[in-house]
């Protein structure tokens, strides 16, 4: 489970920087919880620009806390998040609102996006704000005009946030944790037995460890999204459109001279039939470190995803 801090939730509404700077001391008092508890408070990239004051911005309002203590304040901002947008699953193309405020492209949105497709996620709020509430009841409007209606817990209280996080189980913590997790966890995914294998010579990487899980919780969204005929759906067709093919995508196939150059290394035994070899120039992505996951392509209704291998980049030169 990760944290989402609600964007939403600074609006212009501190009259002073001394009221700003109560709300983001408890803000960071929750960062430093959930870190104990090996959970993330994830933030949009452009939070420092959301409007703090009426006439001040949440970056220009900090300038005025101690030196240090905004440079840290805006480290984690601005540079070092982790920001909610390199794992998102919503696009700019959804209709996402909350009592007919359009939220789509902040993290209520995207909160509930996830909740949808069975990723927890709750919502941090700033207090004071309008958004100290809970839950958060979020319409999502169907291509189809369908309205989905998904609720997103919202917190506020540092006490509150704490029971919460008593609740939450570990994340994994080593290389062997994450193969057992996601072994159990991913039922539609089928691993080879030695698809982890090549990550036990490298040290463990807890935010490399949840982009894997993401992108296995992509994988298996998009195995799941076949109708009865085995017809790809409409959320499926979006996922191949948010996720697959591009430089900044999650996925993408190996270049023509990668797929001739590295092709033996890309070549991995049948998880189901040891005679049997599969080509799998199709990967996810991680950035730091550059690990890939390479798996059975193309995503049939009929066919299983094999999962071969998570480990370095084999075509790294």
């Amino acid at each position: 489970m990760d944290l989402m801090l609600n964007d939403c939730s600074i609006h212009g509404q501190f009259s002073s920087t001394s009221d700003l700077k109560e709300a983001i001391d408890s803000l960071m008092a929750v960062r430093r919880l959930a870190k104990r508890f090996g959970v993330e408070l994830l933030c949009h990239h452009n939070l420092a620009c959301s409007q703090a004051t009426p006439s001040l911005t949440l970056f220009q309002a900090i300038q005025a806390f101690d030196k240090d203590e905004a440079r840290a304040i805006l480290q984690w901002m601005r540079i070092q998040g982790p920001f909610w947008e390199d794992s998102r699953l919503h696009d700019s193309g959804e209709y996402l609102a909350c009592k007919d405020d359009v939220v789509t492209d902040t993290a209520v949105g995207e909160s509930a996006f996830c909740c949808h497709r069975g990723i927890e996620r709750a919502l941090v709020s700033i207090a004071p704000s309008g958004w100290l509430f809970t839950p958060v009841t979020v319409e999502w409007i169907r291509d189809s005009h369908e309205i989905e209606i998904i609720n997103v817990d919202n917190y506020w209280e540092i006490a509150c946030i704490q029971a919460l996080l008593h609740t939450v189980s570990a994340p994994p913590a080593s290389w062997e944790q994450l193969e057992d997790y996601c072994k159990s966890r991913y039922a539609l995914l089928s691993f080879s037995s030695d698809a982890f294998e090549p990550l036990a010579r490298h040290p463990f990487v807890p935010g490399a460890a949840g982009r894997i899980l993401s992108i296995l919780h992509v994988l298996e969204r998009l195995k799941s999204c076949f109708d009865e005929n085995g017809t790809r759906t409409a959320d499926g067709h979006r996922i191949i459109a948010n996720h697959f093919g591009g430089e900044k995508h999650w996925f993408s196939d190996s270049s023509d001279s990668e797929k001739q150059e590295f092709r033996q290394q890309m070549t991995f035994r049948h998880p189901q039939d040891s005679d049997s070899t599969l080509f799998c120039p199709w990967h996810g992505k991680t950035k730091s470190p550059q690990f890939r996951l390479h798996f059975s392509w193309p995503i049939t209704f009929e066919a299983p995803v094999y999962v071969v291998y998570v480990g370095p980049k084999i075509t790294k030169g």
